[in-house]
C-alpha cells in the first residue's frame, strides 16, 4: 500500500516543526544548575564538581551566556558567598571554558533557603531574556528599598517627637523659672513689709494664678509704740493666756 503524497508532505512538515521547536525550547529561556553547601562550607564538593562536568557535556558544543550567583542573607556571610563562587567558577572554565562566555560570578544577598546554594545560571548566546537571578536581584532591591523608606520615615517621625517633647520641656522649664522669679519677688516684699511693721503678718495665696499678699494682725501679740531719739519704734508683747 503507497502512502498518499499529501500524507507524506503533512508528516515531513510536523517532523520539521518538532525538531523546530525542540531546538528553540531547549534554550529559549535561562535555565540553573543548583549546587549545594553544608555549613560555612566555601570548597566544592566532588559530587558538585561531577554535576558541573556532566552539565558541560549536555551542552553539546552550545555556547551559552552564564550567570554564577553564590546567595548569603547577611552580610558578616557575604566573604563565604564570594570564595565558593569564585571556586564554581574555576570548575566551570575548567570543564567548559570553550563553551561559556561569563556574564556575571560573585554574590547577591537572597533569601534563607538560598544561603546554601551556588546558581549556574545559563542560556544560548544571542537570546535577550534576562536571568532569573537579575529578576530576584530587582524583587529583593525593591524589598530593601521598601524597608529602607519605612526605616526613614521612622526615624523622621521619632525625631520629631523628640524635637517636640524637648519644645514642651523648654517651656515647662521657663514657667517654673518664672514661678520662682514671683515667689522670690513675694518672699523679699513679705520681708521688707514685716521689717518695717512687726505687727503685721503676711499670708500669702493664689488668685488666677496671681500669687497675691495678705495681711493680718497676729492676735498673740500687742504692740506698743515709743520714741527714741525722736524716731518711732513698735514693740511686740505677747500676751498671757488667762487661766
Amino acid at each position: 500500500m503507497k502512502t498518499s503524497p499529501i500524507l507524506r508532505d503533512f508528516k515531513t512538515l510536523f517532523f520539521a516543526l518538532a525538531l523546530t521547536f525542540a531546538s528553540v525550547s531547549g534554550y529559549s529561556q535561562w535555565d540553573t544548575l543548583h549546587l549545594y553547601y553544608k555549613g560555612l562550607q566555601t570548597a566544592l564538593l566532588d559530587s558538585n564538581e561531577v554535576k558541573i562536568g556532566a552539565w558541560a557535556k549536555k551542552l553539546n558544543g552550545k555556547h551559552v551566556v552564564v550567570d554564577i550567583v553564590s546567595y548569603y542573607e547577611k552580610s558578616d556571610f557575604k566573604k563565604y558567598s564570594e570564595t565558593r563562587a569564585a571556586e564554581a567558577l574555576l570548575i566551570v572554565n575548567r570543564k567548559a571554558r570553550d563553551l561559556v562566555q561569563i556574564n556575571f560570578s560573585g554574590a547577591k544577598k537572597g533569601e534563607k533557603s538560598q544561603r546554601s546554594t551556588v546558581d549556574i545560571i545559563y542560556i544560548e548566546v544571542g537570546s535577550n531574556t534576562k536571568p532569573v537571578a537579575d529578576k530576584k536581584e530587582n524583587a529583593t532591591k525593591t524589598k530593601d528599598e521598601a524597608k529602607e523608606k519605612v526605616a526613614v520615615e521612622s526615624k523622621e517621625k521619632k525625631e520629631k517627637v523628640k524635637e517636640k517633647k524637648e519644645e514642651v520641656k523648654g517651656k515647662v522649664k521657663e514657667k517654673e523659672k518664672e514661678v520662682e522669679e514671683k515667689k522670690e519677688t513675694v518672699n523679699k516684699n513679705t520681708k521688707e513689709k514685716s521689717d518695717a511693721d512687726p505687727r503685721i503678718k503676711y499670708d500669702t495665696s493664689y488668685v488666677n494664678g496671681e500669687m497675691v499678699l495678705t495681711k493680718k494682725y497676729d492676735p498673740n501679740f500687742t504692740y506698743d509704740t515709743i520714741y527714741v531719739n525722736g524716731e518711732m519704734h513698735i514693740s511686740k508683747r505677747k500676751l498671757k493666756k488667762k487661766k
